[in-house]
């Protein structure tokens, strides 16, 4: 089976990411590496890891990828560095058995080899939950609304662990980034990209997986 994880960063999150990389060298971690990288961050820089990993490290250009999405919002388009990955890993899902979708400001420090084979060979979604904000139950399954506030983000801004069975929800995730915001949205909530995730996890889940 092949792994990979996927994520983007600016020259400001380069030793997050290092950490991370190290860590995955040290306890074996058997996936390649995909990074969105800005243009902060210089060629001298992207030659410097060739040989310093023992990973396949793939670097892609954040501005002609950015530009590849699928906008139809009028008023705004979503952040680079949040959408790019999911429309990226969406694409790479048809290499990969499985993809982890990294935050480039935190440190993965631990052997996962486990979470990608298990997402890999089954429908189950893998996010790591945040101490604060939503818990997986709350999400409103088999419906087409989500929690919208912000503060209910936590599974967007953690690790996710996707397979080839979940790959509409990479898909929904960017599309509704790139899409016009939701009008019907209750006045006491904030209609904010980063839910987007939620509202396709509700869509294409059950609480079990």
């Amino acid at each position: 089976m092949k792994h990979t994880f996927v994520v983007s960063v600016s020259q400001a999150y380069l030793f997050a990411l290092n950490c991370t990389i190290n860590a995955a060298k040290y306890f074996g971690t058997t996936a390649d590496f995909h990074i969105i990288y800005a243009n902060d961050i210089t060629q001298a820089t992207v030659d410097t890891y060739k040989n310093a990993f023992p990973f396949n490290i793939t670097w892609h250009p954040l501005e002609p990828l950015y530009e590849t999405l699928p906008f139809t919002a009028v008023s705004r388009r979503p952040s680079k560095f949040w959408s790019t990955p999911w429309f990226l890993a969406s694409q790479l899902l048809d290499e990969y058995d499985s993809i982890c979708i990294l935050q480039a400001d935190e440190m993965l420090l631990t052997n996962v080899n486990s979470l990608f084979r298990m997402a890999a060979m089954s429908d189950v979604l893998i996010a790591a939950e945040y101490h604060l904000g939503l818990e997986a139950e709350d999400l409103p399954f088999g419906t087409t609304k989500s929690i919208l506030h912000r503060g209910y983000y936590s599974f967007y801004d953690q690790l996710v662990f996707v397979g080839k069975a979940n790959k509409q929800i990479l898909i929904d995730t960017y599309t509704q980034q790139c899409a016009e915001r939701w009008t019907d949205a209750p006045q006491t909530e904030i209609d904010d990209p980063l839910c987007a995730f939620n509202q396709a996890c509700a869509t294409h889940l059950t609480k079990d997986k």
